[in-house]
């Protein structure tokens, strides 16, 4: 009897302990839920990385802002280019006499054309004129100079250039023109030779004096860039356009430059 009782002790004990397999079932209290370390380590390196990410980008922005400022207050302006339209030219005749009308057409077309940008048809356009022999031939060298400066062909140029002023020495707007070519091609002094003379020949020649001012201080000289950008804003025969704020702003940073230097008694 004894080993009987002690069996069923034993069975109803038996009935009321859970196990792993009571919690299985919902039986007993619940597992708590654990990650794997691998898994918290791969959250926390994207998080990482998108916030740098995020940095990254904010600098990057910053520097180019930057950047783009500097650019606008640093660059020199362009220069000014004149396309002569024959304030001097003789009649558009041709060698033989014949044909002036549809010449004089071309060439007012062949005008409008290095206006507008259209320089392939512009070149083939003045040396159509000059073959033919007709109009003001420095005129059209130097326009046609000025077209081909204007495709990059700086060689070609020169000799349109060189070509016209052998022709008229006196021909301004050329010798304005080959300025540009030889400030473009870094010969400073040959450009500012050009424009000196130029403003010799012509006084108050607004697009040379600006050019002169970009000479100067492209080459370093900027007391001098200084007066010519003044002096260029004191001619009224200026047409101000977009020009005259660039030129206040060029006057601004140069005077910032000498500033720097010491040279701030110098700038009145």
């Amino acid at each position: 009897m004894s080993i009987i009782h002690d069996a069923l002790k034993k069975a109803q004990s038996a009935g009321k302990d859970t196990g792993p397999e009571d919690q299985k079932f919902g039986k007993g209290p619940p597992l708590k839920k654990r990650y794997p370390r691998s898994v918290l380590m791969v959250v926390v390196i994207i998080v990482g990385v998108l916030a740098l990410g995020t940095i990254v980008w904010r600098i990057g922005t910053v520097i180019r802002a930057r950047s783009i400022m500097a650019k606008a207050v640093v660059s020199i302006p362009v220069q000014s280019e004149k396309v002569s339209i024959g304030n001097n030219a003789v009649p558009l005749k041709s060698t033989d006499g014949s044909g002036s009308g549809k010449l004089i057409e071309v060439l007012r077309n062949t005008e409008r054309l290095l206006r507008i940008g259209d320089l392939n048809a512009a070149e083939k356009g003045f040396r159509k004129v000059l073959e033919s022999g007709a109009g003001d031939r420095s005129e059209l060298l130097s326009n046609l100079g000025l077209t081909l400066k204007r495709m990059g062909k700086y060689k070609e140029a020169m000799e349109m250039f060189n070509e016209a002023l052998k022709i008229r020495p006196d021909f301004a707007e050329a010798l304005n023109n080959r300025a540009v070519l030889f400030r473009k091609m870094k010969q400073y002094a040959e450009a500012e030779t050009d424009l000196k003379r130029a403003l010799e020949l012509r006084q108050g020649y607004s697009e040379a004096q600006f050019n002169l001012a970009a000479v100067y201080e492209a080459s370093g000289k900027k007391l001098k860039a200084l007066d010519a950008y003044r002096s260029y804003l004191s001619n009224p025969d200026r047409d101000p356009g977009l020009v005259d704020p660039r030129v206040r702003q060029r006057i601004s940073f140069v005077e910032a430059e000498l500033t720097a230097a010491g040279w701030k008694n110098k700038m009145n």
